[in-house]
């Protein structure tokens, strides 16, 4: 009896750690995935910028005032 239970908890441990296995890939490739993401989002906002500098810069400035009055209050 006591064999069939301890051979049933390492089965168990076994099934657990493979799932944690395949959590653990699958969290590094959805990491890799939004790091790739944000590299061609920043790769994109870099290009609107240079191509619009003067409406990038008053973008900027009405996102600073708008936080800045959120931030007033």
């Amino acid at each position: 009896m006591r064999d069939v239970a301890s051979d049933e908890v390492h089965a168990t441990v076994d099934a657990i750690r493979e799932r944690l296995d395949k959590a653990t890939v699958e969290a590094r490739k959805a990491a890799r995935r939004a790091k790739a993401g944000a590299y061609d989002a920043a790769d994109a906002i870099e290009g609107a910028i240079e191509e619009h500098p003067f409406t990038s810069i008053l973008i900027a400035l009405g996102l600073g005032f708008i936080l800045g009055a959120f931030l007033r209050r």
